[in-house]
């Protein structure tokens, strides 16, 4: 079982997150809960499904950014992410 602290790494500044990766993500997340959730509780469950997907297989479930805030992770730039599937 690895640390929270062994589980992050540092990716170089010019490789760009996979947005589209992100966004199914998200939108699985909003799917499941029956096509409404509160912003906090999905940002949680953005970071709770990266934690067991990391425990559970290979890799990560996204590269895209998990910030620090101050009721709990939060995704980094959520709202752009929530407008471009509101939009599509």
């Amino acid at each position: 079982m690895c640390t929270l602290e062994q589980a992050i790494v540092v990716k170089p500044a010019n490789i760009t997150p996979d947005r589209e990766r992100a966004k199914r993500v998200i939108a699985d997340i909003i799917r499941q809960a029956g096509g409404e959730i509160g912003k906090t509780k999905l940002f949680k469950t953005f970071w709770l499904a990266h934690l067991f997907y990391f425990k559970a297989a290979p890799g990560y479930l996204t590269d895209w950014p998990v910030v620090r805030m101050p009721r709990g992770p939060g995704i980094d730039k959520a709202d752009n992410l929530l407008d471009e599937l509101v939009a599509a």
